[in-house]
Order: C-alpha cells, then structure tokens, then sequence
C-alpha cells in the first residue's frame, strides 16, 4: 500500500494597506470611490521575526516618504488634493504539497 507523504510549508508574507483620503478646504474624508483599502503582497520571508523587522523597515521608510509626497500633491492642486496612507501587516501563510508516495 502507498502513503503520501504531504509537507505544510509555513511562510509570513508582508501586506501593505493603502487608504486614500480627497482633502478640500473643509477638510478630508475617505474617498468615496475607494471602498476598500488595497492591499498588495510585498514580500514573502520564511519566519515572523523577519516579517517584523522588514514591517518595522518599510514603516519607517514610509514614515520619511509620505509627508514629502503629501506636500508636493498639496502643493500643485491647493483646495483639492489626494492624501494616502499605507500601513503594513505581517501575515502567516500555510500551504500543503503532496510529495512523492512512500512504499
């Protein structure tokens, strides 16, 4: 009789979450035509602590990119303009592969 053999692999992947807020000059609210937040993989690491410090990395990143990006949208259209914020999560990810029968 055969038995298969299956292998859980469990990898963490780095999702990053963006939101979009329309600032007039009364103020700014969640955009209307953007429900749900997008939310994209962006990196695939084999364990939590690896996730953490590469969340820990792209958050700082953001944090020194962001305010600039903001400023110069502000800037090119006063009254009227598209803020975004991007946050980033670590998430476990398992999956199952049958390997090759055992006798």
């Amino acid at each position: 009789m055969q038995r298969w053999k299956f292998l859980v692999a469990t990898v963490w992947v780095l999702l990053s979450q963006t939101t979009y807020e329309q600032c007039l000059a009364t103020g700014c609210r969640p955009m209307s035509q953007v429900v749900l937040p997008q939310i994209q993989r962006v990196q695939v690491v084999a364990s939590r602590a690896a996730c953490d410090t590469l969340r820990v990395q792209m958050t700082q990143a953001m944090a020194q990119t962001e305010p600039q990006v903001q400023q110069a949208v502000e800037a090119r259209s006063p009254g009227n303009s598209l803020r975004m914020h991007t946050t980033f999560v670590c998430q476990e990810e398992r999956s199952t592969r049958s390997s090759v029968p055992s006798l």
